[in-house]
C-alpha cells in the first residue's frame, strides 16, 4: 500500500471532526434503515423512475444538505457538497434508483428473525440510504472536502436500463474524476472488476398451422429449440470467466398448434470484453444455423420459411480498475481501519463498469448488513453491523476528495 495512501488515512482517523462522523453514522443506523423502509415501498421500474422513485430521491438528498440538486431527462437524480478548492474536478458517489420489479408489484414490509423482507429492500435502497446517511455524517460534522463531492441516484441499472443512467451522469459531467459505487449487501465488498454483459432478444417467426394435418411444415418453436440446445452446448472459457443463460422462453397457443411465433431471451457475460464478443457471435451463428437446419429439414413446401430476427438490448462493457491503484488500494485502507477484511475477489455487473470502461478510476463498495434473493419477491435484508459499510464508505470518500486542514485528495 503506498505511504500516500497509509499517511492520508491516519491523518483522516486522526480528525476529530471524522470521528465525530464515524459515530455518527452508526448512531444514525436506525434512521438509515427507516429510509431503506421508506424507498422500497415506492416502485422503481426501470425506465420508470421519474414517476416516483426520483422525485422522492430528490427531495431527500434536498433535506440532507445536499446544494444545487437536479433531475435530468432520464431520471437520474444528482447533487453536491462543494469542495473547498471549487466546484470542480467531482468525486461522484451513487447508488440506482431502479428495481428488477414492474410497477404492479406487491410491496410491503414484513419483518422476522432479524431480517427485514421487500422485493428491493437491498438492492438498491440500502445503496440509495447509505448515501443519505453520508450526507448527514457530513453534515453533522461539519466536514469540507477539497475536491467536490456530488452524490446521485441513477435510474437505468437494471434490466433492459443498459446501465444507461450512468453513460448519461458520465456524458452530462465530464469533470467526475473518480467513481463510488453503492450497490450488494456486504461491509466487505470492493469490487474493482466489472463483468461484460450482452442480452439479445430472438424472435422466431414461421408459417403456424394444424399440428396433424399441417404437419412437415418448418416450425418456429422448434427451430427456437433447436437453436437453444445449441447455444447450451458452447464450450466456454474458465478464463476469463464467461457464462451464457437462456433466461425467457415463450411462444404458442396450444399443443395442437404449430405456433407463428415464439422467442427467446440469451444473457452473455464474460469478465474479457474479446470473450464475450466472440460468445456473441458464436451464439448469433447458432441461431442462424438452427433455423436453416429446420427449414431443410422439413418436408412441405410453405409460402413462409421459419426466420429469425435479434434485438440486442444490453451491451455493458467488461472492464476493471486494478487492484493496485489508489482507488481500490484507498477502499482497502479504510476497511482495514474498521478491521474489515477486503474481498477484492468479488466480480459484478454494476454501474461502474460504465466509467471503468472510460478510463476513470472506479469500484463498487456494500450497503452492508447480508442480503439475500437478491431479484426475489423474497429479498431480505439482515442490518446487523451495516453502518460499519458507511463508514468504510466515508473514510474512502474522503481519502479519494481530501479534507480542508487534514489531507490533500488522493486522486
Amino acid at each position: 500500500m503506498a505511504t500516500g495512501i497509509r499517511d492520508s488515512m491516519k491523518a483522516l482517523t486522526g480528525s476529530r471532526k471524522v470521528r465525530a462522523a464515524l459515530e455518527f453514522l452508526q448512531a444514525d443506523h436506525g434512521r438509515r434503515i427507516e429510509q431503506m423502509k421508506e424507498i422500497a415501498l415506492v416502485f422503481g421500474e426501470t425506465g420508470k423512475e421519474a414517476l416516483a422513485r426520483s422525485p422522492l430521491y430528490h427531495r431527500m438528498i434536498v433535506r440532507e444538505g445536499a446544494r444545487d440538486c437536479t433531475t435530468d431527462s432520464l431520471g437520474n437524480v444528482s447533487g453536491y457538497v462543494y469542495g473547498a478548492k471549487g466546484k470542480t474536478p467531482v468525486i461522484l458517489f451513487e447508488a440506482h434508483l431502479d428495481t428488477v420489479f414492474p410497477e404492479e408489484t406487491p410491496l410491503a414490509i414484513r419483518e422476522a428473525e432479524g431480517r427485514i423482507y421487500c422485493p428491493g429492500i437491498g438492492d438498491d435502497a440500502g445503496g440509495l440510504a447509505l448515501n443519505l446517511s453520508l450526507l448527514r455524517a457530513i453534515r453533522h460534522a461539519e466536514l469540507v472536502p477539497v475536491t467536490t463531492l456530488m452524490v446521485a441516484g441513477t435510474a437505468c441499472e437494471e434490466g433492459t436500463g443498459n446501465f444507461n443512467g450512468m453513460r448519461k451522469l458520465l456524458d452530462d459531467n465530464p469533470e467526475i474524476a473518480a467513481s463510488v459505487s453503492i450497490d450488494g449487501g456486504s461491509n466487505e465488498r470492493v469490487c474493482h472488476r466489472g463483468v461484460g454483459t450482452k442480452r439479445t432478444a430472438f424472435t422466431f417467426r414461421g408459417p403456424g398451422g394444424h399440428s396433424w394435418s399441417d404437419y412437415g411444415i418448418p416450425m418456429c418453436l422448434h427451430a427456437m429449440c433447436r437453436a437453444m440446445s445449441a447455444i447450451s452446448a458452447i464450450d466456454l472459457p474458465s478464463d476469463p470467466k464467461t457464462t451464457v443463460n437462456v433466461g425467457i422462453i415463450s411462444g404458442g397457443d396450444s399443443a395442437g398448434a404449430i405456433a407463428a411465433e415464439c422467442g427467446a431471451h440469451v444473457d452473455m457475460r464474460s469478465l474479457g470484453a474479446d470473450a464475450l464478443n466472440a460468445l456473441e457471435k458464436e451464439v448469433f451463428s447458432r441461431v442462424q444455423a438452427a433455423v436453416a437446419m429446420e427449414n431443410r429439414h422439413r418436408n412441405k413446401t410453405a409460402e413462409t420459411p421459419v426466420t429469425v430476427e435479434a434485438l440486442s438490448y444490453s451491451d455493458i462493457p467488461a472492464a476493471q480498475t486494478p487492484e493496485d491503484s489508489v482507488i481500490v488500494q484507498t477502499a482497502v485502507a479504510a476497511g482495514k481501519y474498521l478491521e474489515l477484511e477486503a474481498d477484492t475477489a468479488q466480480t459484478a455487473s454494476t454501474n461502474a463498469n460504465i466509467p471503468m470502461s472510460r478510463g476513470i478510476p472506479a469500484l463498487t463498495l456494500g450497503y452492508g448488513g447480508t442480503s439475500r434473493g437478491v431479484h426475489s419477491l423474497g429479498e431480505s435484508w439482515e442490518p446487523a453491523d451495516g453502518y460499519r459499510a458507511a463508514q468504510k464508505a466515508l473514510l474512502t470518500l474522503l481519502a479519494l476528495a481530501g479534507l480542508e486542514g487534514v489531507t490533500e485528495p488522493l486522486v
